[in-house]
């Protein structure tokens, strides 16, 4: 759900973006090759940029003692980047975690790409109004999908 409407926000902002597109990602150990979630295009200097959606719930930590606030959204970004990055870049495109939680925590690199695509759709003058509500969305399909 979060990456239809993420996709649907690029498709309003005036980026081209693919979801689950097929880039010959190793799944690794005799697994299938792994679509993207979704693809922006030419998004990083003219780089396509894959992006690996990941939702994860700070309940979840190994105990109540050691819980930090934001804790569980760098951990599962720092996971996916460690697994994809490099996989990513050796066939020659650009690797960002959009990692969320359940509460509708979402990571620094998550925030920066939802920053970029309201300051694309404000400088395009495309729909200018509705940028102002991205992050409202974002929350609501989090929170929509956690109730589903």
């Amino acid at each position: 759900m979060v990456r239809d409407t993420l996709v649907d926000i690029c498709f309003r902002s005036g980026i081209s973006a693919g979801k689950e597109v097929d880039i010959g990602l190793d799944g690794g150990h005799d697994k299938n090759l792994r679509p993207a979630d979704m693809l922006l295009y030419s998004w990083d200097g003219g780089l396509d940029v894959c992006v690996d959606l990941t939702g994860s719930s700070p309940l979840t930590q190994t105990g109540m003692s050691d819980f930090a606030p934001g804790r569980a959204v760098t951990d599962a970004a720092q996971c996916k980047r460690g697994k994809y990055m490099t996989k990513c870049a050796d066939i020659g495109y650009g690797f960002l975690p959009f990692s969320f939680s359940s509460f509708g925590e979402l990571e620094k690199d998550a925030v920066t790409l939802l920053k970029r695509v309201r300051n694309f759709s404000m400088a395009q003058d495309i729909g200018a109004r509705a940028a102002s509500h991205i992050f409202n969305r974002i929350g609501f399909s989090i929170a929509k999908g956690v109730g589903a």
